[in-house]
């Protein structure tokens, strides 16, 4: 009877656990995709279809793409003559931190991080990665795309645009490595936690309506029971305490 017990009472819990898990999975990425769309704006069409597409290619889940170009596009709208080059540099880089990612066995946050550190003038993180950011290389390469004339001052736009060349041209090397080396343990691992985010999306999707309805009860029940006098209040928290003890 006591293992039947605990056995009852057991499987509701993992249960629980995990239909939180996946509505919050679901929630966080509906925040995403807000997020998202408004960042890039008359362009997110286009993005949305370019992360599900890519994604996929490159065994990487659609939220993982959304994230990384989400944060890079802020920096390339900014710096990027047009929202459509704004556009193409955050999807060029996120694939690059994803092949940086598989090319320097590190996690996909991590080379992210890196890569838009360099963007906004920190040359230390991605010297890891072998990319070395001068002011005087940066400085150069932006005489050599013409962003400026010789003994003019580079603005900050015109710096993000440079240090963006010398990225790509030193991460060289790393562009590809998610296609050549898709069938090692380290990538197929990095897949399967791709495709279980997306699984638990899904999932939390399904669950949204009934978490959306508790949340719903749970607000009107605090309201009740704030509008109710101070005295009934006393007795219901003691009765509670009460139940709870036995």
């Amino acid at each position: 009877v006591a293992a039947g017990t605990r056995m009852t009472l057991g499987i509701p819990r993992p249960l629980a656990g995990l239909a939180t898990y996946t509505v919050k999975a679901a929630s966080d990425a509906e925040e995403l995709q807000s997020a998202f769309d408004f960042t890039c704006g008359e362009m997110a069409g286009r993005m949305n279809d370019w992360a599900i597409a890519t994604g996929d290619a490159m065994g990487r889940s659609t939220q993982e793409m959304q994230e990384g170009a989400l944060a890079l596009g802020q920096l390339f709208n900014a710096a990027a003559p047009t929202r459509a080059a704004a556009a193409e540099l955050s999807q060029s880089f996120t694939e690059l931190a994803q092949d940086a990612s598989s090319f320097f066995n590190t996690p996909f946050n991590e080379a992210l991080d890196r890569i838009r550190s360099g963007l906004t003038g920190e040359a230390e993180p991605l010297r890891r990665f072998g990319v070395f950011l001068s002011e005087a290389k940066v400085e150069a390469k932006a005489l050599e795309l013409g962003l400026i004339e010789v003994g003019e001052e580079l603005n900050e736009e015109g710096k993000i645009m440079a240090r963006a060349a010398v990225i790509a041209e030193e991460l060289a090397a790393a562009k590809g490595d998610v296609e050549r080396t898709s069938g090692s343990l380290a990538n197929r691992v990095r897949s399967l936690k791709s495709d279980l985010q997306e699984l638990a999306v899904e999932m939390g999707e399904r669950l949204m309506p009934v978490a959306e309805r508790i949340v719903d009860w749970l607000q009107r029940a605090v309201r009740w029971f704030d509008r109710l006098p101070e005295g009934m209040k006393d007795a219901l928290v003691k009765f509670a305490l009460f139940a709870a003890i036995m």
